[in-house]
């Protein structure tokens, strides 16, 4: 039995998007008439066949979730909680989620991730920030419909799916300056996520919105650049005579370690240091802190990853590109209001 045509193998025989052959074999509007003739007369040349399911019944597919291990070991369970949760997801409309863990090594040698190339899945979503030339190799292998999860689509694979991360940060730290504070600091690793870098410009922004220049020195990492594992040793050393009164932090993770790191030397949160943290989420391990962070909405985020990648293996219409979804404030005891707020320049 031959192999099946799917919409993308007609797209780019047309030269066109698989959006607008979904739209032309479904008489939808926004195709021309001259061009949706080509593409059925294509599909019907090429023996594609359109999929039927019988009313009330679902079809079920293996769906696949790719993460980089510098993400998903060690303290970092949020990833792990985001694979739950669309692991929920996939199983609640009947799909069967498989999830392959890359490691670093992995990535150096540009090995595909054996899910993809074993062809066991009808569709992947990469969870989380691969290096550029590891996930565009992953896309070129990758025959199946896919999509980014917390992270921006690589190469020619724009669909994602991520947190609106700048203007949370931007919020976040509007808030930190709202309680007073205009020595404020961030604490994250740059370039080892889209999300932390989103967060960091966020930061930026808010400081540029209240007239308030960057100093290098309140700039902290919190991981290892290539491997993620926190080192509150190495990374967060702090100057006593001229520290920040608040902090954003890029996780709340990030913020529970360097509180403890601050008990260490004597500080206490939030008396002496405020601290904003980001995601809404720690390990049971870290727990007991009443974090001010950011909220992300892990279901409806993903919800929408398996809504549209069963959409994109169906054929169905979907709206392609980046799709951010908010987070919301929630507000702990972690932040102190030491004074007058700061006014926007």
């Amino acid at each position: 039995m031959g192999k099946a045509v799917r919409l993308s193998d007609i797209a780019k025989r047309t030269g066109v998007s698989t959006v607008t052959v979904s739209k032309a074999l479904s008489g939808q509007k926004g195709v021309s008439e001259r061009k949706r003739d080509e593409i059925r007369k294509l599909a019907a040349d090429m023996g594609y066949q359109k999929t039927m399911v019988a009313p009330g019944q679902k079809k079920s597919y293996t769906i696949g979730v790719v993460v980089p291990e510098n993400l998903f070991s060690g303290r970092q369970s949020y990833y792990w909680a985001y694979f739950q949760e669309l692991s929920r997801k996939a199983r609640d409309r009947g799909n069967l989620p498989v999830l392959e863990v890359v490691s670093e090594k992995e990535q150096d040698g540009s090995r595909v991730p054996g899910l993809i190339q074993g062809g066991q899945v009808r569709g992947v979503i990469f969870l989380g920030s691969f290096r550029e030339k590891y996930g565009k190799a992953m896309v070129d292998a990758t025959k199946v419909p896919y999509l980014f999860l917390d992270a921006p689509g690589i190469g020619d694979g724009k669909d994602s799916i991520v947190t609106d991360n700048l203007r949370m940060a931007y919020q976040l730290t509007n808030y930190l300056f709202s309680m007073g504070h205009r020595k404020i600091g961030f604490i994250g690793t740059r370039t080892l996520t889209d999300a932390v870098d989103d967060r960091f410009l966020g930061y930026i922004k808010s400081l540029m919105a209240h007239g308030v220049q960057v100093n290098p020195a309140y700039v902290l990492d919190d991981r290892d650049p290539k491997t993620g594992d926190f080192n509150p040793e190495r990374y967060f050393n702090i100057d006593r005579e001229d520290m920040p009164t608040a902090y954003l932090c890029s996780t709340d993770t990030s913020a529970s370690c360097f509180a403890a790191r601050l008990q260490q030397d004597g500080l206490t949160v939030p008396k002496d240091v405020s601290l904003a943290g980001f995601e809404d989420f720690l390990p049971d391990h870290l727990s007991g802190l009443q974090l001010t962070s950011c909220r992300v909405n892990l279901e409806e985020i993903a919800e929408k990853a398996v809504t549209t990648l069963v959409r994109k293996i169906e054929g169905t219409l979907y709206t392609p590109g980046t799709f951010e979804v908010s987070g919301t404030l929630s507000f702990g005891s972690s932040v102190k209001k030491i004074g007058k707020a700061v006014s926007f320049v």
